[in-house]
């Protein structure tokens, strides 16, 4: 079922999804909604992984910072109905799903059902890089991926300097034509960022993580076609400690 806002228009979707734990998912997920919440969309993030890490992000946000409605899909409030808990806030622009680690099936083709864009993180080895060739696999399987012209990416993530294992996964996605369009640099300030319940693009000052954020430009381009990242000089300014500006 299309997810549509309580004021009756449609919501743009982006579900980050990979059937293998540990790829990033929730980094994906959080930088994006607050990279949207930043650029004055309404913006909503659905955490449905069992860890909770982009509903434990959204607690440690700053009120300071731009809003962003978040929902719990992994714990049944006794007090209300499962549709009003996963009930989305009227006049949402952005929706963002951080999913579970290895759904497939029924579950996958669900999720598949209620996206405009998916994102797939991928870190670089062996094992992952075989998961994610998996997932594909079975995402081409799908005929909602074509009949619902649902938009797949994959993004590298945690990725060092001459990485050569990338090139096993690029020419994959060249042979199923999904495109392969940034990669997110290993790096300390996504850590601190996520302590602080902010983006990367929202820690201060801009010059610590400006190759960072050059990174989110084409995910970004991807997904809004030509959205551009918001300039952040005027928020609230959480620091990067000594040690860890040392580690980047």
């Amino acid at each position: 079922m299309r997810v549509i806002s309580n004021s009756g228009y449609s919501i743009k979707r982006i579900t980050v999804l990979n059937s293998k734990g540990g790829s990033g998912k929730s980094i994906l997920a959080t930088n994006i909604a607050s990279i949207f919440s930043a650029n004055n969309l309404r913006t909503t993030l659905i955490d449905y992984d069992p860890q909770g890490t982009a509903i434990r992000w959204l607690k440690q946000r700053p009120q300071s910072f731009p809003a962003i409605h978040g929902i719990d899909a992994t714990q049944q409030n006794p007090g209300m109905t499962r549709s009003w808990q996963m009930r989305v806030p009227a006049g949402t622009d952005r929706l963002v799903i951080d999913t579970p680690a290895g759904i497939r099936g029924l579950e996958l083709n669900d999720f598949v059902s209620n996206s405009d864009y998916i994102l797939i993180p991928v870190i670089p080895s062996d094992g992952d890089i075989h998961a994610t060739t998996q997932l594909i696999a079975n995402l081409l399987l799908s005929v909602k991926i074509r009949t619902l012209d649902v938009k797949v990416t994959v993004i590298a993530n945690r990725v060092k300097k001459n990485t050569k294992i990338l090139e096993q996964l690029n020419k994959f996605l060249q042979q199923v034509d999904f495109p392969f369009i940034s990669n997110l640099r290993d790096t300390q300030n996504y850590v601190s960022a996520a302590k602080q319940g902010i983006g990367i693009h929202e820690i201060y000052p801009p010059s610590l993580v400006k190759k960072d954020v050059h990174d989110w430009d084409p995910i970004m381009q991807f997904v809004e076609d030509g959205a551009t990242l918001h300039d952040h000089k005027e928020l609230p300014q959480p620091l990067i400690s000594e040690d860890q500006q040392s580690t980047n």
